[in-house]
């Protein structure tokens, strides 16, 4: 790959706001990464302050993801022997099995999330 701005050198690495690339000469390295001279002060700070920003949002989610998951396995859990011992019947049973599986598969894709780094 090749500098955009002087196609004779070799590029020694991409841009990380627009993916050109950058010779040794073009090349900005800022505490955000490697950058040209038009985005290195303006763009990329702002870009990390993004990747920030997702970060702690898919942590809220998965936390969000997880207190679903503790919610529908204590309803399983009432409905389930309220449906068996009471006289609430088998619908009751029915919903409460169903809240432990789904109890299941969300705190299943809450753990995807945390471990999604």
């Amino acid at each position: 790959m090749q500098c955009f701005k002087h196609p004779h050198d070799s590029a020694v690495g991409l841009c990380k706001y627009c993916q050109k690339g950058l010779c040794q000469v073009c090349a900005q390295q800022t505490p955000y990464g490697l950058g040209c001279a038009e985005h290195a002060n303006d763009y990329l700070p702002a870009l990390h302050a993004i990747f920030i920003h997702q970060q702690r949002m898919a942590q809220n989610a998965a936390n969000l993801y997880n207190g679903l998951a503790l919610f529908l396995l204590l309803s399983g859990c009432v409905f389930v022997p309220w449906g068996l011992l009471g006289e609430a019947g088998t619908g009751t049973v029915v919903s409460g099995v169903v809240a432990l599986l789904f109890a299941v598969l969300i705190y299943r894709e809450g753990r995807k999330m945390t471990r999604t780094k």
